[in-house]
């Protein structure tokens, strides 16, 4: 694939207390001789985001980095989704690298993000993350599950996140972009990815590396796994042909909440121990590779009834419309 022009989008939303890293690391890190452009797309900022936004462009940016153009694009609060739609619909790369607001970029992470498209038939690619939070063994152990996921992906993938991503424009044009009915952040990477993935190949690559501060809170941790858990009703209402899992959320992950489901449903009968010691047994895969061993198999075990928690919530939500529309 031939790039002449490369589009990075940033979305943001109150971001004011890590946007600043983010256009640090670009100014440090990104080459000089290529044709770049950083749209960063505030999503309704109510904090003064934007501003120090518009003043580090002026300011600083065209002070160190005058050979690449950085641009402001203000939005209603729509959502990740929208924030990134209106991003890339702004930019002109052959290229668009999407790249979360409260991520660093490291040293020649531009050049792998690139590097897979330079084999036939690559339509997408992401990169890893580089935990920044190592102090917090609540980050720590985010970073385990994430990487636990990717060590099964050995270089294409059916998904892929948003953090870190790069997809040829031509083909996030056909597709339409992502997905605004995904109003907060979740599954609407993933759903992007299985629309993408019938246009080409995509791949991980562990060389393009982001650093980042994962949850150094359990309950901010939980929540959102709750949020991914009732957004994954509408993913799989829409894709039921995922619905057994992909390369990165497997089927082990799948029947988690099944047995944790199942555990409640039976509470208080004999037949609660036959729904518990599959789900333990499972935890144990991971628990075998982890630095922390037992606040991992609790951790995960309490996840998996937050998850079925969270696939309530979504089953409410699309029985709600369907009465909606009766």
């Amino acid at each position: 694939m031939k790039i002449e022009k490369i589009s990075i989008v940033v979305p943001v939303y109150n971001s004011a207390g890590n946007i600043e890293k983010n256009l640090e690391s670009l100014l440090k890190f990104l080459p000089k001789g290529k044709n770049i452009e950083a749209v960063v797309s505030d999503d309704g900022s109510t904090d003064n985001t934007a501003s120090f936004v518009e003043s580090f462009i002026s300011g600083k940016c065209s002070k160190e980095r005058g050979d690449i153009s950085f641009i402001l694009v203000k939005n209603k609060h729509l959502g990740p989704a929208g924030a990134r739609n209106s991003g890339w619909r702004t930019s002109a790369g052959d290229v668009v690298i999407f790249l979360d607001g409260d991520c660093e970029i490291t040293k020649n992470w531009l050049d792998e993000m690139l590097k897979p498209f330079e084999e036939d038939g690559v339509i997408a690619a992401q990169g890893v993350y580089e935990n920044s939070c190592s102090g917090s063994w609540v980050s720590c152990y985010i970073h385990e599950q994430i990487k636990f996921r990717q060590d099964h992906i050995k270089k294409y993938t059916d998904v892929l996140a948003t953090y870190s991503l790069a997809v040829d424009g031509q083909k996030l044009n056909e597709i339409g972009g992502f997905d605004e009915t995904f109003t907060t952040p979740s599954s609407e990477d993933t759903d992007l990815s299985y629309r993408l993935v019938k246009l080409g190949r995509m791949v991980l690559n562990r060389k393009a590396v982001v650093r980042t501060c994962h949850s150094t809170t359990i309950w901010k941790y939980f929540r959102k796994q709750m949020n991914h858990a009732r957004w994954r009703v509408s993913l799989y209402l829409k894709h039921p042909n995922k619905a057994s899992g992909d390369k990165y959320t497997n089927t082990f992950t799948i029947i988690q909440p099944i047995f944790a489901s199942l555990s409640v449903l039976s509470l208080f009968h004999p037949a609660f121990i036959l729904a518990i010691i599959p789900n333990v047994l499972i935890q144990m895969i991971e628990v075998s590779k982890s630095i922390m061993p037992f606040k991992t198999l609790v951790i995960n075990m309490v996840r998996t009834y937050v998850w079925v928690a969270g696939m309530a919530m979504g089953v409410f939500d699309f029985l709600s419309s369907v009465f909606d529309e009766i």
